[in-house]
């Protein structure tokens, strides 16, 4: 023991150095050449041309900041894909994946989420264009963006609204495409991890041509995943000990007062059913419906206890298995040098299924079971009588009857053309861009919840004797199957079918995008030629789901049944879990006009080499939220050749998606304790869209300072720092929050309570609503180096690249005045405050070696419900999350061959095999928990990557 603990501390002080080390290295080489050695090949491919505005100009000019990433550099990380590679990147924070999905019933894939801000605050474009999205957030999944056509991905790290269009609160992603790409390139790779799961398969060929003479190009594309995932965490010790966050039970009498724990199990759960109240408790039933005692564990509380006969149910799918295919066609012609015209078109289908949440009953929902019941053994029969007792509530953990399966199906098409004409110095472009996307859902052998209470309501028919459902005595032709709850796989398979169905929902979502827009260089001043541009944008997004009668219906006791829970009569959706609800067909049409400028305002000047000014403003009339305006103004000076100093000051703006203003509007029975009768009450809570919205907007300053070295060839390096804030950001409040607003006095949130005359609570509406301030303000740390090391008489040639973020402060402001603070939460929430990425790529003929090291802070889980120590009614023993390192290596092999350039890789991601900090997703149920956040550090363990990439 003594020995492994000694090696992994080596382990981890070896990784924290390294990423000091890798750039120390390279800085000591540098040191010994001279500025006038020619750039190496790297070098040049990383001096690429981005759009960091409308206005085409170098990143490193941009006063917004934008980071630049090759799809090589992005590959070379993580040759599962692009999207997981930029999943790394540090201003991504806790992007979700398709992999990382955990039993969602809606959409999966990779959505970006820059700054931690949401993915529906960040804008994805393709090459420069809006693309339909695919889903109701206005989301798009970047799985379904073309992998070997990838040139690279520009990141632009601060509010673009003006420049881009609404969404770009948090920054904008632009996938670039190679769209000039000859002859074919293929890539083939497989994977698995060091325990021999989560194998996947993945292929791609993409190619090009020139014909007419080379005034036309076409380019093709095809590409296909198979990843099996991981079902099973019996190979992830962290994930099946049982973690959760349980109350202290000795609390407040010592301790803090929750902990965390493993081996907690449920005091209401067993797998044959435990009597979980009155003078039968802590009776559970075995085979054949024996009965024996329950042994109650430590830390007991209502619901929890460490160990026991208690169970607990993990969710098991550590990563989703994941199918997609895609493809993908342009085609450009030239007919002159001044007139072009592009055409492309894309289609794809994905599929994610997954194991869903184990059928559960327990307290509120736990089964009344009477003194009659049909399948009553006779020994807890007569100690009821005994007992005087009629009836008792029996809590199930059912494993026996199988669980349930979740499906996602999703496939879109995509269809661009556009054209670019010149005329007098000014350049004009002009595209359309329409895509549909359905997404299918599907939750098999999910329990229907009026069947199972009516079926679990069994009693003797009084004229065959056998066992029925007590609602055929009043309606013998209802169908009603009745079930056998005591002990495991005591339940008949007809009462097995009777109770399991289908829930389903089927959504279509389409968009059309329509961008107009000139740019040209109208007039001079003495200090260089002034670029000026303008355009128009419009997208119609229309969206409609159906859904199965199920998951609509209102949940009802059979007539002559006894078995329903109070808690449960009257909410909407039969189904345990998963209920979908339809969207009337919705439509909303964006219109927005914008212009933008970049002024130079001195040039070769004793105190400035230059200084230029960008700006832009941009209308935006939305057709259900009014309009908005946003703008933006950012300077640059470079005083002297090295030093660039750039800032700006933008107002953004974010109209609420389809879904925040007609999501389907779901029903929970909720406990409330009513301000103003002061009495404890049940009440219907309803929760869904609201068309009423309005746009969010959001003031963003960014500062910082680029600096490219004359006597370092080879190296540039960004600091920027920003600060972003959004007033009426969309949120819900809480029923126990609208309860105490409306009886303050705010008359506002009384329209989202009804009550009876008697002022008797019905139900709450906690509607989608403008009421949250959010701010974040954090730093962005960027480092290149690449170069030969010939001039120290050294072999090959090296790339380094250095990536930090910090975030100071995530925080989410109530009507109340109560901030939440995600910053440095590493729980539910997962915002680090620092991230950090360094690579080196070392180069030497045909081999190349590439190691990447990733770290995350230490932090705290879920600050927003806990803290750490003390004895506050919030107080957790043990919240403190370590630091986690990752690192990856790639080792390359070029192949000799004279018809291709043909290379081998293997990759080692995680390669010392780093398990994820332990961070429950789930507080006090020992039910479908994951013991980590998943979304924030990897799950898999040491990976490895075998593959060939080839050109022809």
């Amino acid at each position: 023991m003594f020995l492994k603990e000694s090696i992994n501390s080596g382990f981890c002080c070896w990784r924290a150095v390294s990423v000091l080390v890798i750039f120390g290295l390279t800085t000591a080489i540098a040191n010994s050449q001279t500025s006038t050695e020619a750039p190496p090949p790297e070098q040049e491919i990383a001096q690429v041309v981005v759009t960091g505005s409308r206005i085409i100009q170098n990143g490193n000019d941009s006063p917004t900041p934008v980071t630049v990433i090759t799809a090589d550099q992005l590959l070379n990380g993580a040759p599962t894909g692009i999207a997981d590679a930029l999943a790394q990147i540090p201003e991504f924070i806790g992007t979700p994946r398709a992999s990382t999905a955990l039993s969602p019933i809606g959409p999966t894939g990779t959505f970006l989420d820059l700054r931690g801000l949401g993915e529906s605050r960040t804008l994805v474009l393709l090459d420069g264009r809006r693309v339909a999205p695919t889903d109701l957030q206005g989301q798009v999944d970047v799985n379904s963006f073309p992998q070997l056509l990838l040139k690279r991905v520009d990141i632009v790290t601060g509010g673009a609204s003006a420049a881009y269009g609404t969404d770009a609160v948090a920054g904008v992603v632009n996938y670039v495409l190679d769209t000039e790409m000859t002859g074919v390139q293929t890539s083939l790779s497989g994977g698995v991890s060091s325990r021999g799961d989560d194998q996947e398969e993945r292929a791609s060929i993409a190619g090009g041509f020139a014909f007419a003479g080379g005034s036309g190009h076409v380019v093709a594309s095809f590409d296909y995943t198979n990843s099996k995932g991981i079902l099973n965490d019996a190979n992830r010790a962290w994930d099946n000990q049982g973690w959760d966050i349980i109350q202290n039970p000795t609390y407040p009498g010592s301790g803090t007062a929750y902990l965390l724990r493993s081996g907690v199990t449920g005091t209401q759960l067993a797998n044959g059913g435990v009597i979980i109240a009155g003078p039968l408790k802590g009776t559970q039933f075995l085979a054949n419906g024996v009965s024996a005692p329950f042994t109650y564990g430590s830390l007991l509380t209502a619901s929890t206890m460490i160990g026991g006969s208690g169970e607990f149910s993990q969710r098991g799918n550590i990563v989703d298995p994941f199918d997609q295919i895609g493809t993908f066609v342009h085609a450009s012609y030239d007919f002159t040098d001044d007139f072009k015209v592009f055409g492309e078109f894309g289609f794809g289908r994905s599929s994610t299924s997954y194991p869903g949440t184990t059928p559960n009953f327990s307290g509120s929902t736990a089964f009344t079971i009477y003194n009659d019941n049909a399948y009553l053994p006779a020994g807890i029969k007569s100690a009821m009588a005994a007992d005087g007792v009629t009836s008792f509530q029996l809590g199930r953990l059912s494993n026996d009857w199988g669980r349930p399966t979740d499906e996602n199906d999703l496939s879109y098409t995509r269809g661009a053309v556009g054209a670019e004409f010149k005329l007098a110095g000014w350049t004009f472009d002009a595209t359309v861009d329409t895509g549909h996307t359905i997404f299918q859902t599907y939750g098999f052998d999910t329990v229907d919840q009026p069947n199972v209470f009516n079926a679990a309501d069994a009693v003797v028919s009084p004229t065959t004797g056998q066992p029925v459902c007590r609602s055929t005595l009043t309606n013998p032709n209802n169908g009603c199957v009745p079930i056998d709850l005591f002990g495991p796989n005591a339940a008949s398979k007809a009462a097995l079918n009777y109770i399991d169905g289908t829930l389903w929902a089927d959504a279509h979502l389409s968009q059309t995008a329509v961008a107009l827009s000139a740019r040209g260089t109208p007039f001079s001043t003495w200090a260089g030629p002034v670029t000026a541009g303008a355009g128009f944008d419009y997208h119609v997004i229309d969206a409609e789901e159906i859904a199965d009668p199920g998951s609509t219906a209102l949940i009802a006791a059979a007539p002559g049944s006894q078995g329903l829970p109070p808690a449960l009569n009257g909410k909407i959706g039969i189904w345990f879990t998963g209920n979908q609800s339809p969207v009337v067909p919705v439509s909303e049409t964006v219109k927005e006009v914008y212009t933008e400028f970049l002024l130079p305002l001195a040039r070769d000047l004793s105190f400035a080499k230059s200084v230029d000014l960008n700006a832009a403003v941009r209308y935006a009339d939305y057709s259900i939220s009014g309009d908005a305006i946003s703008w933006k103004v950012g300077l640059t000076y470079t005083p002297v050749d090295d030093v660039k100093l750039r800032a700006t000051q933008s107002r953004d703006t974010r109209a609420p998606n389809l879904n925040e203003l007609y999501g389907p509007v779901v029903s929970v029975n909720a406990p409330v304790v009513d301000p103003l009768t002061h009495t404890a009450s049940n009440a219907v809570v309803y929760s869904g869209g609201n068309p009423d919205l309005k746009a969010e907007a959001a003031n963003t300053t960014t500062v910082g300072v680029v600096y490219t070295p004359s006597w370092l060839r080879g190296f540039s390096g960004s600091l920027d720092f920003h600060n972003i804030s959004i007033d009426d950001a969309i949120g819900a409040l809480t029923s126990t929050q609208i309860l105490s607003l409306c009886t303050a006095g705010n008359t506002t949130y009384c329209a989202y309570v009804t009550r009876l005359p008697n002022n008797a609570l019905v139900s709450i509406s906690t509607q989608n609503l403008n009421l949250n301030k959010i701010n974040t303000k954090g730093m962005d740390l960027e480092a290149n180096y690449a170069n030969d090391l010939t001039a120290i008489h050294l072999p090959g040639s090296i790339v380094t690249r250095l990536l930090v973020s910090y975030v100071g402060n995530l925080s989410t402001t109530d009507p109340f005045g109560h901030v939440t603070q995600a910053a440095g939460d590493l729980g539910l929430l997962g915002d680090p405050k620092w991230q950090g990425t360094a690579s080196l790529n070392y180069s030497l003929g045909s081999y190349s070696v590439f190691f990447q090291e990733r770290v995350i802070s230490s932090g705290e889980y879920s600050l927003s419900s806990f803290i750490t120590g003390g004895t506050s009614s919030t107080s957790l023993d043990n919240g403190h999350i370590p630091a986690v390192f990752y690192s990856d290596l790639t080792l390359k092999y070029e192949v000799p061959v004279s018809f291709s350039h043909c290379e081998l890789f293997l990759t080692i991601n995680n390669l010392f095999d780093q398990d994820p900090p332990i961070a429950p997703n789930r507080q006090g149920s020992p039910i479908s928990i994951i013991a980590t956040n998943a979304t924030l550090y990897d799950v898999v363990g040491r990976y490895f990557t075998l593959g060939l990439r080839a050109k022809f």
